[in-house]
């Protein structure tokens, strides 16, 4: 007994028409939990009705199905879930609209959500419509890695005292550096999946006049951390006495000086180390002229897979300031507060003058009547 009458043909002959959109085109799934996406679904049929129609998601296992909204009759089966559109038949020219929810799903990396959706019937339909039945959503994936990324130093104030003496044939001993210690710790944030990463430390070297500043003497770090020593060319740099300069903090910055790096490859641990002992090169800041500046110590992060994680911006750098001061016993030299005193009465009497020329000092005279002299 024929349910619907499908024509004088007596087959049911459908086309269905079907669109898939997802709510996101790209995602950068954060830590420790789960993201949304839903994917808008409309199926129509532009012909005879489609009996036992479906709605049938293939997905890869980085996203979970959660629900359709509004409620169908759906079946989930791990990365594949059925839903029944219009259940017994979707009638000639009739419309389906609905949403199929997912959440996503960390504990499987992959560089894409995929998701196959296809619209199928028990009803025959044409080859030459079948073209859009089908609809494949591909959505780019980061990341977010789940490192915890610090830095400890000494906070040594390094004072240059008034008339320091330095020896350039006894490098090793006395007050010809200072020592400055700084440890780079990245640990592993709960369970989350953390890649190989790479820690990157740049320093100002050597000023604009090429006079040696700051330079590494040790780096030792956990085990499977590998660093590459920096090259020794401030042995060098060492035996020449510095150029007298002006320096300042601006011009201490990398871009304008000449700046060193070095790096290390972080292995994929609970917790790493890299602890790095700088030595700032006295003579040159005894030498130059300034009264305070610093040298900025910069470290990076970074992945060997940058197209699969990101690190969030407050987790991807750190900054060690090293301050420098220069000492002045003797306080302001006597001619500086001559000179001050005499350009301050210079102006002065250039003020009085320019005052006496617009008549500022002149008296006014005031003419009395004889009325006003009697009274």
């Amino acid at each position: 007994i024929p349910l619907v009458d499908c024509g004088d043909h007596e087959r049911c002959i459908t086309d269905l028409s079907l669109k898939a959109e997802p709510s996101e085109k790209s995602m950068l799934i954060p830590l420790n939990s789960k993201d949304k996406i839903d994917v808008n679904i409309d199926i129509s049929n532009k012909k005879d009705s489609a009996y036992n129609t479906k709605v049938i998601l293939n997905f890869t296992p980085n996203i979970n199905y959660v629900k359709v909204e509004p409620e169908k009759q759906c079946t989930p089966n791990h990365t594949r879930v059925e839903c029944e559109v219009g259940y017994p038949f979707l009638g000639s020219n009739d419309e389906d609209h609905f949403k199929v929810k997912f959440e996503t799903d960390s504990s499987h990396i992959q560089e894409k959500i995929h998701i196959n959706v296809t619209a199928v019937s028990d009803s025959e339909e044409h080859h030459s419509t079948l073209y859009d039945n089908n609809v494949q959503i591909s959505i780019p994936v980061k990341y977010e890695a789940g490192v915890i990324f610090t830095v400890d130093y000494t906070d040594e104030h390094i004072i240059v005292k008034d008339g320091e003496q330095y020896s350039l044939k006894d490098t090793d001993t006395g007050m010809t550096f200072e020592e400055v210690n700084i440890t780079y710790t990245l640990e592993k944030v709960g369970n989350t999946f953390t890649p190989p990463l790479q820690l990157t430390v740049t320093y100002p070297h050597l000023s604009p006049l090429t006079n040696l500043l700051l330079f590494p003497t040790h780096i030792v770090s956990s085990a499977g951390v590998i660093c590459n020593q920096p090259d020794k060319v401030y042995q060098t740099a060492k035996q020449h006495k510095p150029k007298k300069e002006t320096l300042s903090v601006f011009l201490l910055q990398c871009g304008q000086t000449g700046c060193e790096s070095f790096s290390c490859s972080i292995p994929k641990t609970n917790k790493s180390q890299v602890h790095v002992t700088f030595k700032v090169w006295k003579p040159t800041f005894i030498e130059g002229e300034f009264s305070s500046l610093h040298m900025v110590v910069n470290a990076s992060l970074t992945f060997k897979q940058t197209h699969l994680f990101e690190l969030v911006s407050n987790a991807k750098s750190r900054s060690v300031k090293i301050q420098v001061s220069k000492e002045t016993v003797g306080g302001i030299p006597i001619w500086i507060i001559i000179i001050s005193i005499l350009i301050g009465l210079l102006i002065l009497a250039l003020v009085i003058f320019i005052l006496w020329k617009l008549g500022f000092f002149k008296r006014k005279s005031r003419d009395f009547s004889k009325e006003e002299m009697s009274e």
